[in-house]
């Protein structure tokens, strides 16, 4: 993958200017009657920028629509562009009708990257909804996973029921009820309990179809007297689970076993199933005491929140990296998967024994979209002008124990956090020296 690429792309594209619609959900209008929080609409507006710039040096006609709230840092972004960039853009306002500009934005490019949450089917409706319309257009290409993979990743639950098949390792999850019915049954026969040492433990609470920990706790239980205060933990539970429900009557919450480890990231681009582009980050997550005005006696909450994270990660064992790389090319494989996606992961010092199967890998998460890291990945490519947005389209995969991808993106070190006063996704890039 070299300057010659982009050469060819830049030959082709400007005699043909082949155009692209690149939609992000908050950004373009998704909630445009609705009220946005400032930092998702940061994360959304950083994801949106990375594309622009990667598809506008691409020389790629590039449409748009955009709240118009954010007319402003639009404009400023196409400004320092160069050079002067194929853009058409639509600006929404209240009396806009979102439904109608979507629909012929996809009418209008011959290809369609889309980029939304997770939750509620949001993804899901509109990749379907672009799919439908592409349908009747067969020279039109979206640059996402499909539909039917999106319905089962969108489903935390779903994933793993699906992966387990081809030996993914999870942590157990299990709905609240569940959750709360185990402890009830242990409590029939508390008096033949034998407990583990640890009388701490620790736990995940998150949306079923929840995406960049939002909604996400941290549920700490003390069980070192479940044996006389049985009766009493579960009153506890129940009123945890009713106070979810009331703060958050939108979503399905399940709780998951914590695992103590290195939480990462594999970002991937493939095409039709084939690996272009992979890459490990670490991630930075943080966690911070929160109560709903309830004093629990048994039970101690921590929110917990998505801060950023560091790419490339390149500590991880070789033949580790050569384990993750192979159950990755699998699961784009058997999904025919297009496009990004994130796979969350923890990694363990210690080898646990699950289902006959040696691991220090617990699977979390699998994200069938562009998520944060993008960011960062795309100002390093834009360190040696190149294009990380190329491997959409034509890749080249070197093993990870080489310890390269073309000999570059080991070459820096890039930190990408949210700005808490700016409300924007900083990115902070350093050489390596060797």
């Amino acid at each position: 993958m070299t300057q010659n690429f982009i050469l060819e792309m830049k030959n082709n594209i400007i005699n043909t200017s082949p155009s692209i619609f690149l939609f992000e959900y908050l950004s373009c209008g998704g909630m445009l009657n609705q009220p946005i929080s400032e930092e998702l609409l940061a994360e959304g507006f950083s994801m949106l920028s990375s594309l622009i710039k990667d598809f506008h040096l691409l020389y790629f006609n590039i449409n748009l629509i955009i709240d118009s709230k954010l007319k402003f840092k639009l404009n400023k972004l196409i400004e320092d562009l160069a050079p002067e960039p194929l853009i058409n853009v639509i600006f929404l306002d209240n009396s806009s009708n979102f439904n109608q500009e979507f629909e012929k934005s996809i009418i209008n490019s011959e290809f369609i990257l889309i980029i939304a949450p997770e939750f509620q089917n949001i993804l899901y409706n509109f990749v379907k909804k672009a799919e439908l319309i592409i349908k009747e257009y067969p020279e039109k290409k979206m640059l996402n996973p499909s539909s039917v993979s999106i319905s089962i990743f969108s489903d935390k639950i779903l994933t793993e029921i699906s992966l387990n098949k081809d030996r993914f390792i999870f942590p157990s999850s299990f709905s609240l009820d569940q959750f709360i019915g185990h402890y009830e049954e242990l409590k029939m026969i508390k008096s033949s309990l034998k407990f583990p040492e640890e009388k701490i433990q620790y736990f995940f609470i998150k949306p079923v179809d929840g995406a960049g920990a939002l909604d996400t706790f941290e549920l700490e239980i003390d069980f070192s007297t479940f044996i006389l205060n049985s009766d009493l933990i579960i009153e506890e539970l129940k009123a945890l689970k009713n106070l979810l429900n009331k703060n958050f009557p939108n979503q399905n919450f399940i709780i998951q076993n914590k695992i103590e480890g290195i939480p990462l990231s594999i970002s991937a681009i493939a095409i039709d199933g084939e690996i272009s582009f992979l890459i490990i980050n670490s991630q930075i997550l943080k966690s911070e005491p929160y109560s709903f005005d309830t004093d629990f006696k048994y039970l101690k909450l921590k929110k917990i929140s998505y801060a950023g994270g560091e790419t490339p990660y390149t500590e991880l064992p070789s033949d580790v990296e050569l384990y993750l790389f192979s159950k990755v090319k699998w699961l784009l494989y058997k999904y025919k998967i297009s496009g990004f996606i994130g796979i969350d992961f923890i990694y363990t010092q210690k080898e646990f024994v699950i289902n006959n199967q040696e691991t220090n890998i617990f699977f979390i998460e699998v994200n069938p979209r562009i998520t944060t890291p993008y960011i960062a990945l795309s100002e390093i490519f834009r360190q040696e002008n190149l294009n990380l947005a190329m491997y959409f389209f034509e890749g080249i995969f070197i093993q990870p124990n080489e310890r390269k991808l073309g000999s570059l993106i080991f070459d820096y070190h890039a930190v990408f956090q949210k700005d808490e006063i700016e409300k924007e996704i900083s990115v902070k890039i350093s050489k390596n020296i060797l």
